[in-house]
């Protein structure tokens, strides 16, 4: 996080003060916010403690040739491919939630991802890889799902018009046919 002076251009003015901060393995973009917005709180108070107190040093901006615009969302764009691998898919799912949730398709019906994990690659859920998008359940407590490379669990789910739920809550109210994902 950082606080600067605003400058004409965007993101041009001199930095003021800076902090990181590490984002967990299976922290979700709505979980960062939270954290982000209790110490982006705090990194303010320090920034304008500082300017008040005339020990606030700017320090110029370095600006990187990787940095790209943040893509617009729309509602195609939150449905998961199933086709790519496991680690791309855990983090689309994780930046995505809680809104607007990446979706996937199951039996017609959109169903939002909330929350994944990752299967090591060694885990033998089933040999051979089936297709991607191909379910993996003992129709009580867990959901693994096929993606080109390895497997990925699902944790918590929100079928359409109802709650957000965990796997267990939703397979035990789920009376449909649970083999691939549309």
């Amino acid at each position: 996080m950082t606080t600067f002076y605003i400058e004409q251009e965007i993101d041009k003015g001199n930095m003021i003060a800076q902090t990181r901060l590490s984002i967990g393995i299976n922290e979700t973009a709505g979980e960062l916010h939270d954290r982000l917005m209790v110490q982006g709180a705090q990194l303010l108070l320090e920034t304008v403690r500082a300017i008040a107190n005339g020990t606030a040093q700017g320090q110029a901006q370095t600006q990187s040739k990787d940095l790209r615009a943040a893509p617009k969302i729309f509602t195609d764009t939150c449905r998961i491919n199933w086709a790519q691998n496991a680690a791309d898919i855990h983090n689309f799912v994780r930046g995505m939630s809680p809104y607007p949730a990446a979706f996937t398709l199951l039996n017609g019906q959109n169903l939002k991802i909330l929350r994944s994990t990752l299967i090591p690659p060694d885990a033998k859920v089933s040999s051979p890889m089936p297709p991607a998008g191909t379910l993996h359940s003992d129709g009580k407590k867990y959901i693994h799902v096929a993606t080109a490379d390895t497997w990925i669990a699902l944790q918590e789910v929100q079928p359409s018009g109802k709650r957000p739920m965990t796997i267990a809550d939703f397979l035990n109210g789920y009376k449909g046919n649970l083999v691939q994902f549309e």
